[in-house]
C-alpha cells in the first residue's frame, strides 16, 4: 500500500533519508503568504465597501443596544450572559472593539457604526485564514506552490463569499481562523519539525519523534477555546485535527488522544451551553430521528453540487427537512455522496489523501448536517457559510493533485495551467458574487431570484421597500411571500407584522390593527407588533392619527 510518505519520497528522488538538509526557498516562495493576503484583499475589495445587511446585521451590530454602552460595560455584558439566544462572547468582544473605532457622526448630529470597519475586519480575517491553510498544507506537502494553490482555492471559491461579505458571519470567519490557528499549532506541537529561516518542512518518517512542544500545545488549546466562544460549531476542529494527524502519521496515537482530552471536554461543555441557551423546542424534522442520516446525505449532495458548480448562490435555499420530504428528494439525493465516498474508498487503497480530503469536507459541516437539529433548519439545512472550514478538504485535494502531477513531467504543465485558469474563473465568480452583498435590496432580490419560493427573501424585501417609503412595492412583496412562509407561528407572525407596518405607512389603520392583532396572536413574543399596536392605540385615543385611507 502506497502511503503519503511514499508519495513524498517519489516526488523528491534526491531525498534519501530523514536527515536530509532542506533546500533553501526561492525568493518568491518566501513571499507567498504575503502574496496570498494581497490576492484575498483584491478579490474581496468590493465587499469592504458594502453596507450592513437587513438580515441579522441590525440585531447584532447597528441596532444592538449593548454595543452602544461603553466598551468595558458591553464586553462584561456579553461575557456574563447570552445575547439573542447565542453565547458567543469572543465574537461580540471583537464587534465591541470595532464599534469603538468605527463610530461616525451622522448629519443629524447622532452617531452610527461604519460598516467599512466591520467588512474590512472580515476580509482581513479571511486573509489570515488563507495563510493558515497554506501553513497547514505545508505540514503535509513539500511543494509550496501546490500548497499555495490549495490555499487559493480555499480563499477565492465563491461559496466563501457569504462568510466574508456578511458582517454577521464574522462568527464563522473568526471562529474558523481561530480553529485553523489551533489546529496548526497542535500539529506543530506533536510533530518533529526541521525549521530554519528559509524553510519549514515536516518529515513524516520522523513525525513521531521529539518532545512535545508544550508552549505550542497550550496556545493551541487556548485558541480552540476561543474559537468555541466565537461560534459553537468550532467543535468540528476536533475531527479535522484527527484527520490531518492521521494523514501524516501512524504513531503516537495514545499520546495524541491524551492531548485531545481537554479539547473534547471544552467541546462538550460548549455543546451543553449552546443547548441550554438555544433550545430546540420543535425540531424542523418533526423529531423523526430515523430520517436524519438521509437529511445529512441530502445536505452533502447539495454541498458537492455547489462545490463543483458554484453558481446561483443565495442566502435562502429553502432546503428544509419538510421541503425535501415533500418533494421526494430525500429518498434519492443521499445516493450521490454515498457513491462519491465509495469511489474515494476505492482510491484510498493506494493513498490516504483522497479519503482525508473527503473526510475533512464532511467534518467541517458535521455539526450542521441535520444529524442533530439546529435553529436555522427552520429556514434551510444548508447554507454557504457552513462550508467555511470544510473548504480545507478541497484545498488539500488540489494541493495533492498538483504535487503528484509534478512527478509526471509530460502532464504537469497542462495540469498547472488548467488549475490557474480554474482559480482565475473562481476568483471572477467571487468578485461577481460580492456585488450582491452591497446592500439589502440587491442581496434579497438576488436571493429571491435564486429561490422564488423563499418567503424569507420576499418578506425582507417588503421590509426594505417599506423603510424606503415605497408602500406599494412593500405590500406587493408581502403578497408574494405569503404562499411560501414556513407554516409556523413565528414566521407567519412576522409576515402579518410586516404587512401591518406597510399598512400603517399607507394610513390604512383599521387593516393594520387587524394584522397586528393576528401577529401577536400567532406569536406573543413579537415585540415589534406589540410596540406598533400600542403606538397605534395611543394615537387613536389621542386623536393624533392622520387621515385614514
Amino acid at each position: 500500500m502506497v502511503r503519503h510518505r511514499d508519495l513524498q519520497a517519489r516526488s523528491d528522488p534526491k531525498r534519501s533519508n530523514a536527515r536530509q538538509t532542506p533546500q533553501p526557498a526561492s525568493g518568491i516562495e518566501r513571499f507567498l503568504p504575503a502574496l496570498l493576503i494581497l490576492i484575498v484583499l483584491g478579490v474581496y475589495a468590493l465587499a469592504m465597501g458594502a453596507e450592513f445587511i437587513g438580515w441579522d446585521d441590525p440585531t447584532n451590530v447597528p441596532d444592538n443596544p449593548v454595543l452602544k454602552l461603553s466598551g468595558t460595560q458591553a464586553i462584561a455584558h456579553f461575557w456574563s450572559q447570552p445575547y439573542d439566544k447565542l453565547y458567543i462572547p469572543v465574537t461580540y468582544t471583537v464587534w465591541t472593539i470595532l464599534a469603538a473605532v468605527g463610530t461616525v457622526s451622522t448629519p443629524s448630529g447622532g452617531v452610527e457604526f461604519n460598516p467599512f470597519i466591520f467588512h474590512a475586519a472580515n476580509v482581513i480575517l479571511h486573509a489570515l485564514a488563507t495563510v493558515l491553510v497554506y501553513q497547514i498544507l505545508q505540514l503535509r506537502l513539500r511543494n509550496v506552490w501546490a500548497c499555495a494553490a490549495g490555499a487559493l482555492l480555499f480563499a477565492v471559491h465563491p461559496v466563501q463569499v457569504e462568510t466574508v461579505a456578511w458582517v454577521t458571519a464574522m462568527k464563522d470567519v473568526l471562529s474558523g481562523t481561530l480553529s485553523l490557528s489551533a489546529i496548526w499549532l497542535f500539529l506543530l506541537s506533536v510533530h518533529w519539525v526541521d525549521a530554519s529561516n528559509e524553510v519549514r518542512n515536516l518529515d513524516p518518517d520522523r513525525a513521531s519523534h521529539g518532545p512535545i512542544r508544550w508552549g505550542m500545545y497550550i496556545l493551541s488549546l487556548l485558541l480552540f477555546s476561543l474559537s468555541l466562544l466565537a461560534k459553537p460549531s468550532a467543535v468540528a476542529a476536533i475531527p479535522i485535527l484527527l484527520i490531518l494527524y492521521w494523514l501524516g502519521s501512524d504513531r503516537r496515537w495514545k499520546l495524541v488522544g491524551a492531548l485531545l482530552v481537554p479539547w473534547l471536554v471544552l467541546g462538550l461543555v460548549d455543546v451543553l451551553v449552546t443547548h441550554a441557551v438555544q433550545p430546540i423546542a420543535a425540531p424542523a424534522d418533526g423529531g423523526r430521528w430515523w430520517l436524519r442520516p438521509l437529511i445529512a446525505g441530502d445536505a452533502l449532495a447539495f454541498y458537492l453540487y455547489k462545490l463543483f458548480i458554484p453558481i446561483r448562490l443565495g442566502l435562502f435555499y429553502g432546503r428544509t427537512p419538510s421541503a425535501i420530504i415533500e418533494n421526494g428528494a430525500i429518498w434519492f439525493t443521499w445516493i450521490v455522496p454515498v457513491l462519491v465516498l465509495g469511489a474515494i474508498a476505492w482510491l484510498g487503497r493506494k493513498s490516504r489523501w483522497p479519503a482525508a480530503a473527503a473526510l475533512l469536507f464532511i467534518a467541517g459541516v458535521l455539526p450542521v448536517l441535520g444529524l442533530v437539529p439546529f435553529t436555522f433548519q427552520a429556514y434551510s439545512t444548508v447554507a454557504d457559510h457552513y462550508l467555511y472550514l470544510s473548504m480545507l478538504g478541497p484545498a488539500l485535494a488540489l494541493a495533492m493533485i498538483l504535487s503528484i502531477a509534478g512527478m509526471v513531467r509530460t502532464k504537469a504543465a497542462i495540469i498547472r495551467w488548467g488549475t490557474g485558469v480554474v482559480l482565475l474563473i473562481l476568483a471572477g465568480l467571487t468578485v461577481a458574487q460580492t456585488r450582491y452583498w452591497h446592500d439589502s435590496i440587491a442581496l434579497f432580490t438576488h436571493a429571491y431570484a435564486v429561490n422564488p419560493h423563499s418567503g424569507e427573501a420576499a418578506i425582507l424585501l417588503a421590509g426594505q421597500y417599506n423603510s424606503a417609503g415605497d408602500v406599494s412595492d412593500a405590500l406587493l412583496w408581502v403578497d408574494r411571500a405569503a404562499p411560501y412562509v414556513p407554516k409556523n407561528n413565528g414566521s407567519e407572525s412576522v409576515l402579518h407584522s410586516t404587512r401591518a407596518s406597510a399598512l400603517l405607512n399607507a394610513h390604512r389603520y383599521n387593516e393594520a390593527e387587524r394584522e397586528l392583532k393576528t401577529a401577536i396572536q400567532l406569536d406573543s413574543s413579537n415585540q415589534l407588533a406589540r410596540y406598533n399596536l400600542d403606538v397605534l392605540r395611543e394615537k387613536k385615543s389621542r386623536g393624533t392619527l392622520g387621515p385614514s385611507r
